[in-house]
């Protein structure tokens, strides 16, 4: 058996059940958009994807499709480069995230463009689909700081996480 389907068997890629409540899973993000005065802030992926800084080089390269980062463990945000300043928090039904890495409706087979896998093309079938949005671990897929990270292609409100304030690195 080879290491990747070895891994892939061991640890399932599924969203990890400590992150699951009543089927519903909660979402971090760390913007440096303050919110309302009720603590609220709409999230968008169309602007974001706007303003490139919000994203990575390395997450661009892969791809420009509108979509927002979020962090399953809030405590995540430490391990990596963090551009905001405030955290916030929403919830969303667990069956809307696709998992990506465990791929069980086999979308990456149709995410084929000339012959090659597109990933922008994978996140618009996903889209298409029905789902909001899709699961994976960083340190499964590129070799980083094992972070679980869901991404969002739908707009969403998110509301203020009370005392934790993020300075920016």
């Amino acid at each position: 058996m080879g290491f990747k389907k070895w891994v892939k068997e061991k640890f399932g890629l599924d969203i990890p059940a400590r992150f699951i409540r009543g089927g519903n899973v909660v979402l971090y993000h760390v913007t440096s958009i303050p919110p309302n005065r009720n603590g609220n802030i709409l999230l968008h992926p169309v602007k974001a994807a706007k303003n490139v800084h919000t994203y990575s080089r390395k997450e661009f390269e892969v791809t420009s499709f509108p979509r927002l980062f979020f962090y399953l463990d809030p405590e995540d945000r430490h391990k990596d480069t963090v551009s905001g300043e405030f955290l916030y928090q929403t919830t969303v039904p667990a069956s809307q995230i696709y998992l990506m890495e465990k791929d069980p409706e086999s979308f990456k087979e149709k995410a084929e463009v000339d012959g090659h896998f597109s990933f922008h093309y994978y996140m618009y079938l996903l889209k298409r689909a029905g789902y909001i949005g899709g699961y994976y671990n960083t340190g499964l897929t590129m070799g980083t700081n094992h972070m679980d990270v869901v991404i969002l292609w739908v707009p969403i409100k998110a509301t203020l996480v009370p005392d934790a304030f993020v300075r920016s690195a």
